[in-house]
């Protein structure tokens, strides 16, 4: 065997063993969508401590909202979680035209086990398209849109959002 042979061998080991590892540490840090099904599902919403709204990037014109929200008032807590149980898998359609983006990040007592990876908080992508308003669980593995169209009016309330300025995908 050449050294040519035995330097592209060796590269080929390594590649292997680094694509492992990365599967591996995926596996370990992220969620799956089941766990966090089953934490929204917990009828307990008095172990939420508060409900960030956000901007998803500061950048864009299409932000729900261009401040970080803190909502802390138990009723529209339990508001957004009752309807957040609602949630139901389905696809979003290619090119669907995005209005508005947020993130939603939902954070617990510390004294609450949520069984979850991330104890203290569980983060989700929100975004309204002109197919309604679609969630992604950030930190999951593999890629499912849900659907809550319940949800739209109460995040637009809170965020005194005005009109849709669409345009980016």
């Amino acid at each position: 065997m050449s050294n040519y042979q035995k330097i592209w061998g060796t590269v080929f080991v390594i590649m292997i063993i680094v694509f492992f590892g990365l599967l591996i540490f995926d596996g370990t840090t992220s969620e799956n969508s089941e766990s966090i099904l089953k934490t929204l599902n917990n009828p307990n919403t008095k172990r939420v401590s508060d409900i960030i709204i956000a901007p998803e990037n500061p950048e864009w014109n299409i932000n729900l909202t261009v401040d970080t929200l803190r909502v802390k008032d138990e009723n529209k807590v339990n508001d957004i979680i009752l309807k957040l149980k609602k949630l139901t898998e389905k696809n979003l359609t290619k090119g669907a035209k995005t209005f508005w983006e947020s993130t939603l990040i939902i954070n617990f007592d510390k004294s609450y086990d949520a069984k979850l990876k991330d104890k203290k908080k569980l983060t989700f992508k929100v975004f309204d398209t002109d197919e309604g308003l679609f969630i992604e669980f950030t930190n999951t593995m593999g890629y499912k849109t849900y659907s809550c169209q319940e949800l739209k009016p109460l995040l637009e309330s809170l965020a005194n959002y005005q009109k849709p300025l669409g345009g980016q995908n």
